[in-house]
């Protein structure tokens, strides 16, 4: 079976349901039992797992809201006759400590999560994914968040498959995966994974032990990172109760 990695760009922010399976299971001590066929050996190989991005990234990031805050003031207190702009500096300072308080909360969340990685409790799957169907009414969607609903065929180690209806995912806007060549369905019923209809193979994240319908797609890895689990699936699993997808589902 052919694994060509999906162009989907699903957000690094996880479901709150692997998160709350996360924070049930002792992550942050080496699981008794891990699986044999745990990919993330595999995943490490190609950078951080998951890729929150390097400490040097987020310095950057940071001194860059902080220069464009203090160049803002500089030019408050010129145009403002010199006078000290006390409101919009205040406001300058606001948005950078959000930012700092921001992005230390991003960091403690990427250092537990690849706590649970390394321990052996976060298990990965290749999942084929089918058209994505934009649900408009979900409740945490907002204009900057983005939720669909898709079906899933998620691969087992011994080649079973299982296949999971109406699974929730967060990407970027209809608009830009349209641009991307991502098949979308017009409407909730009209979702398809078969031979025809699909959007490539990518990893479902799931808590050791815990129900694959509470996986997340949303899994921090970056497409090297993908593309080698997948190659790892494909010459290292025991596919052979694979069968070739069907021409409709």
């Amino acid at each position: 079976m052919k694994f060509t990695q999906t162009s989907i760009p699903f957000t690094n922010r996880y479901n709150s349901v692997f998160l709350n399976d996360l924070e049930s299971v002792p992550y942050k001590d080496k699981h008794e039992n891990p699986s044999p066929y745990n990919l993330h050996k595999v995943f490490a190989s190609q950078g951080p797992v998951p890729d929150g991005g390097t400490l040097l990234e987020g310095i950057l990031f940071l001194g860059i809201i902080m220069g464009a805050g203090s160049f803002i003031s500089f030019i408050a207190w010129i145009a403002n006759g010199r006078e000290v702009p006390w409101l919009i500096i205040l406001c300058a300072v606001g948005i950078s400590l959000y930012h700092i308080v921001d992005y230390v909360k991003w960091r403690l969340f990427v250092r537990k999560l690849a706590t649970a990685w390394k321990n052996g409790w976060i298990d990965c799957y290749p999942a084929l994914i089918g058209s994505l169907y934009y649900d408009k009414k979900n409740e945490k969607a907002d204009k900057a968040k983005y939720f669909y609903l898709t079906t899933l065929m998620v691969v087992a180690p011994s080649g079973e498959t299982r296949t999971i209806e109406e699974f929730e995912a967060r990407s970027e806007s209809p608009r830009q995966l349209i641009a991307q060549g991502v098949a979308l369905a017009s409407e909730r019923l009209k979702i398809r994974l078969d031979a025809h209809q699909h959007n490539g193979w990518t990893f479902l994240a799931v808590v050791r032990g815990k129900p694959l319908e509470h996986g997340s797609l949303e899994t921090g890895l970056g497409r090297p990172q993908v593309a080698a689990g997948l190659d790892r699936v494909r010459y290292g699993w025991p596919l052979d109760n694979v069968g070739p997808l069907p021409d409709s589902a």
